[in-house]
């Protein structure tokens, strides 16, 4: 009996991973019908967290050797049994930590002896680094980075240097499983027609599934108008118990303000961006695309004498009305 193949989805963050995870999760029966498995070993939520931690990809270990072992083994023989009780051709695992800067041999390890495909959804790096600038600021409290776009930028770039390289995230996979392994999908409206669920599904060898279910993108994480970003990043810095915060931040996410979305950064900051990267979009195109071109994105780029002005930060008294309202 022929081994099904795995394709482990790893992200990158901020690429409609959290939608992609949102559609299999809820389309078990579906997928199954059409021959692939979406392992319920191993999900946390909607995605395969409890795999990629299994196997290190973690920001800091909470568990000593000998635990983090045993978790490994018991769920390798849970998300084997399924696969081999399936019958599936394909089996789908999602979780965007994989990213992290850890030892990809040990996932081939657990993953033997399937054959797997990785696919990566690579964002063109000006509008990735806004959106990661907004996730960040939705999610950590006390940041170790100063207020501002320009300050969160700086201290990624320094202390994690690796971060944003798509081609050291790329080659590092490549180097286990191979080149002709590694799928890249650039994340661009423009190339994942009619959507990114269709393309993505293409991208894994489902096309009849996409034509029968024509998916339809849910909007998942949506992006937080500038202004209710000001208010976020203030109360994830001010000193109150964490129930109080909850309420802040919560009363922060369901504004609605006009004209408040928009690019945080100029357009000079943007294209500077763009360009101290392209010599990895175009090794990135030529080497796991096959485009002779070495065009990894095709939507146009900034016009750096384009009109722009900053957005404006709400004023203080605006800030105090918004906490009295939350606190009510």
């Amino acid at each position: 009996m022929t081994r099904p193949t795995i394709y482990l989805h790893i992200g990158k963050n901020k690429t409609g991973t959290s939608a992609i995870q949102h559609f299999f999760n809820k389309s078990r029966e579906q997928m199954a019908y059409f021959g692939l498995l979406y392992p319920v070993a191993g999900c946390r939520g909607e995605a395969h967290y409890g795999v990629s931690t299994a196997l290190d990809f973690v920001h800091q270990r909470k568990k000593s050797e000998d635990e983090a072992r045993m978790e490994r083994e018991q769920l390798y023989e849970e998300l084997h049994g399924e696969i081999r009780s399936s019958g599936a051709e394909k089996i789908l695992i999602s979780s965007e930590n994989f990213v992290l800067h850890h030892d990809v041999s040990a996932v081939k390890n657990f993953f033997y002896p399937y054959e797997v495909f990785v696919i990566v959804y690579l964002r063109r790096h000006d509008t990735w680094w806004e959106s990661a600038y907004a996730q960040a600021v939705k999610m950590v409290t006390n940041p170790p980075w100063q207020r501002g776009f320009e300050a969160y930028l700086k201290f990624q770039k320094e202390k994690n240097p690796k971060y944003g390289n798509y081609r050291i995230l790329v080659d590092r996979w490549a180097s286990v499983f191979g080149r002709e392994r590694i799928i890249v999908r650039p994340y661009e409206m423009s190339q994942n027609q009619p959507n990114l669920l269709t393309d993505f599904m293409n991208a894994i060898g489902m096309e009849n599934a996409a034509l029968m279910l024509k998916p339809e993108n849910e909007r998942l994480n949506e992006s937080v108008p500038f202004q209710a970003l000001n208010l976020l990043e203030f109360y994830q810095r001010i000193d109150v118990d964490p129930a109080t915060r909850e309420r802040l931040l919560k009363h922060a996410l369901a504004l609605s303000i006009k004209n408040g979305r928009g690019h945080i950064a100029d357009p000079a900051s943007r294209r500077n961006l763009i360009e101290e990267n392209l010599a990895d979009y175009a090794y990135i195109a030529r080497t796991y695309m096959g485009r002779s071109d070495g065009k990894l994105f095709t939507e146009p780029v900034p016009d750096v004498n384009s009109r722009w002005a900053p957005q404006k930060r709400l004023s203080y008294l605006r800030v105090i009305e918004e906490t009295a309202k939350a606190l009510q």
